[in-house]
């Protein structure tokens, strides 16, 4: 259901799935991102979330963070990477 909304992400605790949906969506624009510095917590899962939860743990706790990205051939990892 969420992928025939154009959701496509999914997060399951600290791991966020996401799902190529073959085609151009507005997923990545300065606004979005806005919104996501604004109110990331109450937001729902995007790439965008991962990286201010990781860098908000950064500074909190001192500690080391780390993304990874994985998945096929074509899956949009580069895109998500942006």
């Amino acid at each position: 259901q969420r992928f025939e909304c154009n959701e496509i992400y999914t997060k399951v605790d600290s791991v966020l799935v996401s799902i190529n949906p073959f085609q151009p969506l507005p997923l990545y624009t300065p606004d979005i991102l806005d919104r996501y510095i604004e109110s990331g917590a109450t937001m729902p899962p995007h790439v965008f979330g991962l990286a201010g939860c990781a860098y908000h743990n950064l500074l909190t706790t001192g500690a080391n963070q780390s993304v990874i990205l994985s998945g096929e051939s074509g899956s949009g990892k580069t895109e998500a990477s942006k």
